[in-house]
């Protein structure tokens, strides 16, 4: 799997006709509502829903929907809205790259690889019309394809991404979350290692010891 990207990056905004129909006022409440989807999710649901009715067409109301249920635990409803919204916008990378998070963190790693890869490995084969990503676009893609080489166990490959996005955004919060991961003991599996060896110990702990 190539990461080294293929592509220019930027971080300003990118050309969007259905946020430019928007009202003055809602673009305005616009960020301050994005910076609170992952400190105060409950508190975004209301507008959202409100913008969604109001305007249909816009993908990332829906999307940002979507993870304010999956980060408050409404799991049921975000994965109903996130398959919406992808069956909707299929060639939404973002609507695209929330159902991936949504199946990697329900442990479904082969529908989200599936998903992540349906059209090639790298970001060109996926959005094959468009050269210039937006940085969030490019931090969160090569984040799940980190999420995902771990899954397989693939830790070298896990941290080459991890690498990359330390170089193309330092303060980057997935960062953080890969380091976690890729800590010994994080994994499923290597959780699932230490809760046996706990068992076969404190089964010989229990063993009647015999006379000597």
């Amino acid at each position: 799997m190539r990461f080294a990207p293929e592509f220019m990056v930027t971080r300003d905004p990118l050309p969007s006709p259905e946020l430019d129909r928007l009202p003055a006022s809602v673009r305005a409440q616009m960020a301050n509502l994005f910076e609170n989807l992952g400190t105060a999710p409950a508190r975004c649901i209301a507008p959202l829903l409100e913008w969604i009715s109001l305007y249909p067409d816009v993908h990332c109301f829906r999307n940002w929907l979507g993870s304010c249920y999956r980060l408050t635990g409404q799991s049921a409803k975000a994965r109903e809205l996130n398959e919406a919204v992808f069956r909707d916008f299929p060639d939404y990378l973002f609507g695209r790259m929330s159902l991936c998070h949504l199946r990697l963190d329900e442990g479904d790693v082969a529908g989200a690889e599936q998903l992540l890869f349906e059209r090639g490995d790298t970001l060109p084969a996926v959005c094959p019309n468009v050269t210039m990503f937006h940085i969030s676009e490019v931090r969160h893609w090569h984040y799940l394809c980190a999420r995902i080489h771990l899954a397989h166990g693939r830790v070298s490959e896990a941290r080459e991404l991890r690498d990359f996005l330390q170089e193309l955004e330092p303060d980057a919060d997935v960062i953080a979350d890969l380091d976690r991961r890729l800590k010994p003991g994080s994994s499923k599996e290597d959780r699932l290692i230490a809760a046996l060896r706990k068992l076969v110990s404190e089964s010989q702990a229990r063993r009647p010891k015999g006379r000597g």
